[in-house]
Formats: structure tokens, sequence, C-alpha cells
């Protein structure tokens, strides 16, 4: 909204994904994931891109958490279980519950999902870690307007590695 052609967000949905506008204008959606993977190894997991135009930063409520980016996002969101965001290129900023987190390229935080739909973010996001490059790696990344460069996951203090849950 109040962009000129050509400046507006990109959301690229895939999977069992859905998203549901939950303002005039949607500076506020509903966006859910389904729970598991396709039976086709190939196809990528069920998320969602989000991309900013080039120098612009833009704030959305997605789910009740702020995403402010500038940047490219990797989003997933499963009922009664998480939201996870990652940042693909630029800089996301997550905010939720009076608690914000600047995720640079190649990290992720998570945030709890409840309340009556089982989409409502609940808790605070965590601290940054490393983000899943396989999963994102088979995300449909040709498809986003501005081309990015994949980054490798950031490193944790002290070397220690984190294990994707199964």
């Amino acid at each position: 909204s109040d962009t000129l052609p050509g400046q507006n967000v990109t959301f690229i949905l895939f999977g069992d994904t859905s998203l549901e506008d939950a303002s005039p204008d949607m500076q506020a959606v509903s966006f859910q994931t389904g729970v598991g993977q396709s039976s086709c190894v190939d196809a990528p997991p069920n998320a969602m891109l989000l991309q900013s135009p080039q120098g612009e930063q833009v704030s959305i409520n997605v789910n009740g958490a702020t995403l402010t980016l500038g940047s490219t996002l990797y989003i997933t969101a499963v009922s009664n279980g998480e939201m996870l965001v990652a940042t693909i290129e630029g800089t996301g900023i997550v905010s939720a519950l009076g608690s914000a987190r600047v995720v640079q390229p190649g990290a992720q935080v998570r945030l709890p999902l409840g309340g009556d739909t089982g989409l409502q973010v609940i808790g605070p996001p965590s601290e940054p870690e490393p983000f899943d490059l396989i999963n994102i790696q088979r995300a449909p990344l040709t498809l986003l307007p501005e081309v990015v460069a994949l980054p490798q996951p950031i490193a944790l203090p002290g070397g220690a590695t984190v294990t994707p849950p199964s």
C-alpha cells in the first residue's frame, strides 16, 4: 500500500501454505504452513519468501509479530507450534511482546504460536541461530524479482552447531 509501481513487497508462497489479509492494506496478515514435507524429495518445504523493494525498508505484521525488512526473508508458521523467520539477504528485525531481534543474513529466530487460532505469536523471538541452509536452498529463490546470493548459516559463539529438529 502507498508505494509506487514496482515498489511492492513480494510474497511467494509454496507448498502447503496459506495467507490471509488481516487488514485492508496487507499491513497485517495471518500466515500458516502445513506440517510435514511433500513425498517428493526435491520439492521445497512449505514456506513463504518475502522481499522488500531494493533500498526500501518495510514493516508488516505477520501473526502478531512485526517484521521489518530491508531484505529477503524465509518464513514458516505451524499452528500451535512456532513461526520461524530467517534472513537470506539484507537485515530483518523481528519484534513481538516487547522484545526485538536483529536477524542478519544466515540467521533465523523462532516465535511460539498459539492462542485461539493457533497462529498468534504468544512469546518473544528467540536468540538468533544459524538458519537451515538445506531447506532454504530448496526454496524457489529464482522467482524473486531481485536476485539474492544465499549466505552461509551464521556461526554460533564458540563454534557450536545447531542440529535442525527432525
